[in-house]
């Protein structure tokens, strides 16, 4: 019988990623508009729907008793809309477990994961959810074994959104593309969502609804040269401003420095 590792043990990969961020299989069609939320856990069929895993329902919750492999994830029989919130609650009951929310953005099998300390969109740009150098990365505590851990996903064109326990963390816009699609042992059922964990992953409620979670709003362009102010802008060198352009007056082997005080994005133009 399969058995989860030792404690103290190497957790298991990553999911694999495509080598490039562009999916070879054609975006699977959408579900129809929700017009109220879905309970998902009643949909699961954990005695027979779990990957790399065995799963329970304890109640009404949908507990992973063991996993086997890279790729843990149980099934959901559903194909969200194009857009939709997921709300979910999730009791890990270990240290530093890993889990993940499967998703369809466009079409496309894609999957946020977590783990105690580090969330993120799988595959954007390439990148691992557990890699820094992703765009969607997030890295914090952001539970403990035995703590109820309530997760908000929201899927929108051109932006996924996720907060844990009310806090934002992952919050990727830009097109869907750039997120690698899941490769088939990772991906569901083409268009369809899953859940994935390690032993101990306890999922008491997800459900799937239509597009009404706010999320934060996203930063405006600032002009920074009609912002401009010499005394407090200028770092080093000589400047002079006028009709929303600054001009440089460069001198002889002297550098010319401005700093402004600007939102801060992960990504920016």
């Amino acid at each position: 019988a399969p058995t989860s590792p030792p404690p103290g043990g190497t957790p298991p990969a990553p999911p694999p990623v495509n080598p490039t961020p562009v999916s070879t299989t054609a975006p699977a069609p959408p579900g129809p508009p929700l017009k109220a939320e879905v309970d998902l856990l009643k949909l699961m069929q954990p005695e027979s729907s779990g990957h790399q895993s065995s799963w329970k329902r304890d109640g009404t919750d949908v507990v992973c008793e063991v996993y086997s492999g890279p790729c843990p994830r149980l099934l959901v029989p559903f194909a969200p809309p194009e857009e939709y919130d997921i709300v979910g609650s999730m009791i890990p009951q270990a240290n530093n477990l890993h889990w993940t929310i499967g998703l369809v953005v466009a079409g496309r099998n894609v999957l946020i994961g977590f783990n105690e300390f580090q969330t993120g969109l799988e595959g954007v740009d390439g990148k691992a959810w557990q890699d820094g150098a992703n765009p969607s990365f997030f890295g914090n505590h952001l539970f403990g074994k035995d703590e109820p851990t309530e997760v908000s996903i929201a899927v929108r064109k051109g932006r996924v959104f996720a907060a844990i326990n009310g806090r934002p963390t992952v919050d990727f816009v830009g097109e869907a593309n750039r997120i690698a699609a899941l490769t088939p042992d990772w991906a569901a059922a083409p268009g369809q969502l899953f859940v994935g964990g390690q032993t101990g992953t306890r999922f008491t409620k997800l459900v799937v609804g239509p597009p009404t979670l706010k999320l934060p709003a996203l930063p405006s362009p600032v002009n920074v040269a009609a912002a401009f102010d010499k005394d407090r802008n200028a770092v080093e060198g000589e400047f002079t401003s006028g009709r929303g352009e600054i001009l440089v007056n460069g001198l002889p082997n002297k550098w010319s420095r401005l700093s402004f005080d600007v939102p801060r994005t992960s990504e920016y133009d």
